[in-house]
């Protein structure tokens, strides 16, 4: 919100007297390549074409092109002249005041930062006028990326509030998707879940591609490397195309829920991940940067296409997933017309992906929370249920011990009873043996001992006689 509100104040965009505007920009189709600076400034008017914008934007063309722009009425002092977008490959740029050159400039994004004139993404050039003199600028441009070339002159005042103004936009965007990305991390490394750190890929390779973009990446990060600045944009896109492809995949569940889905991103994954690998043969020409392009247009339509194909059974992922990769497709495609000249450049062309990125940013983080709350709520629902089992299985538990015990309690009772039973059974076999032994040893008529009597008594006496010695 904050990013929209200074993008759309009034007086900080570029209007007005901000820059001084060429009234008339002319340019030339050298299908050769072949002429040179004042071979082009002797070429007769009817050779040379109007542009119909303010800021000639021609798509991807392979030809070379020769711009020419005057500016009168000019007051003397110190001036900079903005000539072309940051991507670029080949830009020469003469400037004449007075009929003289003040001076000659090659840069691009094919050569050294080193070599610009102001040490600033846009390709920027001083220029010193004196009293009355006019102003004249013929540019040549080779590029196998968009050709857009602004032409405007700045007062230093004038363009350093236009600069701050533009960096405060993207310091509020890199803020924002480096916060994303370190957050997400941050979750990924206690979770280790791998949506996570697909979600920290996209946000690195978006953040990265919209740097490249702008020429802050180049300035900033690869200064040296204009080889791989040229490689960039059709690297970060595959990387992004891959990353999207695992994250929808894994954050959706597609492999369990939709296989048939998870099949298509797969292969466009590993589509994508081919032209990653063939990037050192299509070589920074007009084949890298359009299959970067088509990567990035295809795998965000597809995208956007299977999330809103998935029934959203009240599930906030999926709503969330398809505005997320509907802003950054709306974002792609006003970058990609604006890039091939359908869209003129304006904030909302310029600034569009940007704003596309961070609310596919906060709304696919949105998903990754979501998802977490789910599966921590799943995950309290589990324990509850867990914990409910265990009571059941200790109530059951205790029940099954106090019916063991009250059985044991049950034996120990009958075997006592038993035992009584049995006790008192011995005493009366024990009584009826006495019985039985007084019968046979008494006679029953005289109550005298019998002859049995007499023998055992006789060989007891005996005994006890031997024992003692007694006569």
């Amino acid at each position: 919100m904050l990013m929209v509100t200074v993008l759309f104040k009034p007086g900080l965009a570029a209007s007005g007297n901000a820059y001084v505007k060429f009234s008339d920009i002319y340019y030339f189709v050298d299908e050769r390549a072949s002429l040179t600076a004042e071979e082009v400034k002797n070429l007769p008017p009817e050779s040379w074409s109007r542009s119909r914008r303010e800021v000639p934007n021609f798509g991807f063309v392979s030809n070379t092109y020769w711009f020419f722009a005057q500016a009168s009425s000019l007051s003397p002092g110190d001036w900079l002249l903005e000539a072309g977008g940051p991507l670029l490959d080949n830009m020469e740029v003469f400037v004449y005041s007075g009929g003289k050159a003040v001076g000659h400039y090659e840069v691009g994004r094919m050569y050294p930062f080193a070599n610009r004139e102001l040490f600033h993404r846009k390709f920027l050039f001083p220029v010193e006028l004196g009293e009355g003199n006019d102003l004249t600028i013929l540019v040549r441009v080779q590029t196998t990326s968009a050709l857009q070339v602004p032409l405007r002159l700045w007062r230093p005042s004038d363009w350093l509030q236009k600069s701050q103004h533009g960096m405060l936009l993207h310091g509020i965007f890199y803020g924002i998707i480096g916060a994303m990305a370190l957050f997400n991390l941050l979750m990924w490394s206690i979770l280790r879940e791998r949506a996570y750190l697909f979600y920290v890929g996209i946000a690195i390779s978006l953040g990265l591609f919209c740097a490249t973009m702008s020429g802050l990446s180049y300035q900033f990060l690869w200064p040296n490397a204009p080889l791989w600045n040229a490689h960039a944009p059709a690297f970060l896109s595959f990387s992004c195309t891959i990353f999207a492809s695992l994250f929808v995949i894994d954050a959706m569940r597609l492999r369990k829920t939709r296989p048939r889905y998870a099949r298509v991103l797969q292969l466009v994954g590993a589509v994508a991940a081919m032209g990653l690998l063939s990037l050192p043969w299509l070589g920074p020409g007009f084949a890298n940067v359009f299959a970067g392009f088509l990567s990035g247009v295809i795998s965000a339509v597809v995208i956007f296409l299977i999330l809103f194909a998935l029934p959203m059974q009240r599930r906030y992922e999926y709503g969330f997933s398809v505005y997320a990769w509907g802003a950054v497709s709306i974002g792609v495609l006003l970058l990609v017309l604006n890039k091939f000249g359908a869209l003129p450049q304006i904030p909302l062309t310029e600034y569009g992906l940007q704003l596309g990125v961070i609310a596919e940013a906060i709304l696919l983080s949105a998903v990754l929370v979501r998802r977490y709350y789910s599966e921590r709520v799943a995950k309290v629902r589990a324990e509850a249920k867990a914990r409910d089992h265990e009571r059941l299985a200790r109530e059951s538990q205790e029940r099954l011990l106090a019916a063991q015990i009250e059985a044991n309690e049950k034996l120990e009772r009958r075997v006592a009873e038993r035992t009584l039973e049995l006790e008192r059974a011995m005493q009366k076999v024990a009584s009826t043996n006495e019985t039985l032994k007084s019968m046979s040893l008494i006679d029953p008529l005289t109550g005298v001992g019998n002859r049995r009597f007499f023998d055992q008594s006789y060989r007891s006496e005996w005994r006890r006689a031997f024992r003692e010695k007694a006569s």
